[in-house]
Parts: C-alpha cells; sequence; structure tokens
C-alpha cells in the first residue's frame, strides 16, 4: 500500500515536472506567468506529501485519523511558509546569477539583507506573541 502511493505520487510529480518544463522550457522564473506556475507546483507537491504523510500515519495511529483533515492543512501550510519565504530568495539568487555586474550585485545584497530582516522581525514578534 505504502509502495504504491509512494509510486503514485512520484509520478504525479514527475507528470507536474514535465508539463512545467514543457510549457516555460526557455523562460524560468523571467515571467510572472512561469513563477507562479512553479509555485503552484511547489504548492501541488506539498499537499501530495502532506496527505501521503498523513495516510501513513493513520493506518498507525487512530487518533491521528480523527484528526486527519487538520494535520494535513498543518503540514501543509508549514511547507507553503518555507516556500513563499525561500522563493523570493530563489529568485534573488537567480537575478544574481544572470546579471553578474556590481550594480546588480549591490541591489541584490540590499535586497536580501531587507528579505531576511524582515523574516526576522517576524519571527521575533512571533515568538513574543505580538502578531
Amino acid at each position: 500500500m505504502v509502495y504504491h502511493a509512494l509510486c503514485t505520487a512520484s509520478n504525479l510529480f514527475l507528470c507536474l515536472v514535465w508539463q512545467y518544463r514543457k510549457r516555460f522550457d526557455g523562460q524560468l522564473l523571467t515571467t510572472l506567468t512561469s513563477s507562479a506556475a512553479l509555485i503552484g507546483l511547489f504548492t501541488a507537491t506539498s499537499l501530495i506529501n502532506a496527505v501521503l504523510f498523513v495516510g501513513r500515519k493513520v493506518f498507525e495511529d487512530e487518533e491521528i485519523a480523527n484528526a486527519a483533515i487538520s494535520n494535513i492543512i498543518n503540514l501543509a501550510i508549514g511547507d507553503l511558509v518555507g516556500i513563499f519565504v525561500i522563493f523570493p530568495l530563489v529568485i534573488i539568487l537567480r537575478e544574481m546569477l544572470v546579471h553578474f555586474d556590481e550594480k546588480s550585485i549591490a541591489t541584490i545584497t540590499r535586497s536580501s539583507v531587507v528579505w531576511i530582516l524582515v523574516l526576522c522581525g517576524y519571527f521575533f514578534a512571533r515568538v513574543f506573541a505580538w502578531i
């Protein structure tokens, strides 16, 4: 059963990646549509992984079965927060590798520092329950 679920998820993920590469072959992260499609791909992958993980745990413990939907949502939201934190940094890194001059390096460095400070401020506020 677990083997079948893993193979199905792997095949689905490979189909999603194949469709993405077929549609946006030379335009990776250059247009809004390709970036939105990549975020959609990440979201679908996150949901598939959450369903598989919680589904496997449901067979082991009945208490998890009672709260399966909330566990799936919690896992998927946790993954999506990580995706939305890392994705802007990936775009910044891509721009740095494509446009390699001193002006763009300075701009990208400032953008990265500001983004990291915003994230640190957010997490600091969350720890002390200000938000």
